[in-house]
């Protein structure tokens, strides 16, 4: 989706309630902001700003703060953001009721093997989509961290990095990264127009960031970005012993 320069939808002074008729709208990204149904979110730099409702024919669309948009819960905001919220309840719900059919006795690779399979993919949901910053890296990691909190009965940082490593598990930061790179990658192979006009203007510079942090190229293959992130994680661990 693209994040364009957030504009004031102009006012019809003929319309006493306030309101902006369109004849018809077709695109769900107008002006900065996302619309859906009967509603829409501003993202920009002015999207505190009051401006008037848009109608469609008879319809009123009313701003909101919070919009749902294939599974993600976008967030009226300076960028594009999504409600992480949302995702930890999901992931916390599915979670306890793992725990509650399989219990915590069971064999930790087991139960992480099911973790892994049905828990994570609620967590990680989308999540390549946005620009991660370091508070919502450690808002998603601790909640991926609970699990083996729970499976090895401790909530020490260090334990539960050995208990990943030695699992053969990634923390959950290296697990986003790891979908990041992915997601750039195809998105910058892919041979249309359109789609590479959108990566150009809105997703290389965060790929370039991305590669900047770990310090890879933009030649590196998704095999050797795997492999950096664990020889990464590799060094940690031998700080914590």
């Amino acid at each position: 989706m693209r994040k364009s320069q957030d504009r004031n939808v102009p006012q019809n002074p003929t319309d006493p309630q306030g309101q902006t008729p369109l004849s018809s709208c077709h695109c769900p990204v107008h002006c900065g902001s996302v619309a859906l149904l009967n509603s829409n979110i501003r993202i920009g730099e002015r999207h505190k700003a009051e401006v008037a409702n848009i109608v469609i024919k008879t319809q009123v669309m009313e701003w909101k703060c919070e919009l749902k948009y294939l599974g993600v819960y976008l967030l009226s905001a300076k960028v594009l953001k999504s409600n992480l919220q949302s995702v930890r309840q999901k992931y916390f719900r599915a979670l306890n009721g793992l725990f509650a059919k399989v219990g915590t006795r069971s064999s930790p690779m087991v139960t992480l093997s099911l973790i892994d399979s049905f828990c994570v993919p609620l967590l990680s949901y989308g999540i390549e989509s946005f620009n991660v910053r370091k508070a919502e890296y450690n808002y998603l990691n601790s909640a991926y961290d609970a699990a083996f909190a729970k499976i090895f009965t401790s909530y020490d940082k260090n334990i539960i990095r050995n208990c990943q490593f030695y699992c053969g598990l990634l923390p959950f930061d290296l697990r986003i990264d790891i979908k990041r790179f992915k997601f750039y990658y195809k998105l910058s192979s892919i041979q249309n127009d359109s789609v590479c006009g959108l990566y150009m203007l809105c997703g290389k510079q965060e790929h370039d960031n991305l590669l900047k942090k770990h310090n890879l190229s933009m030649s590196d293959s998704v095999g050797a970005c795997v492999r950096s992130l664990w020889q990464i994680f590799s060094n940690n661990i031998q700080t914590f012993l």
